[in-house]
């Protein structure tokens, strides 16, 4: 289960009770922004999250996030 935050993402793993947090840094395939608004599942575990610093594509099982940004 992923629950978004003020403070990032929050991936909760049912099987092993476990919780893993992923926030932003300077690193190129880390979150863009720790404040997420929405969260949308697309099929083969990909997840898009929509922060307060463009959308980013989640993919669960590398643990990497694309970053998207609109161009004004």
């Amino acid at each position: 289960m992923l629950v978004g935050t003020h403070r990032g993402l929050v991936v909760f793993d049912k099987s092993t009770k476990s919780a893993e947090k992923y926030t932003h840094d300077n690193k190129p395939n880390s979150l863009s922004n720790n404040q997420i608004w929405d969260i949308k599942k697309e099929k083969n575990n990909i997840y898009w999250l929509a922060t307060s610093d463009g959308l980013n594509r989640f993919d669960f099982e590398f643990k990497q996030f694309e970053k998207y940004y609109h161009n004004t």
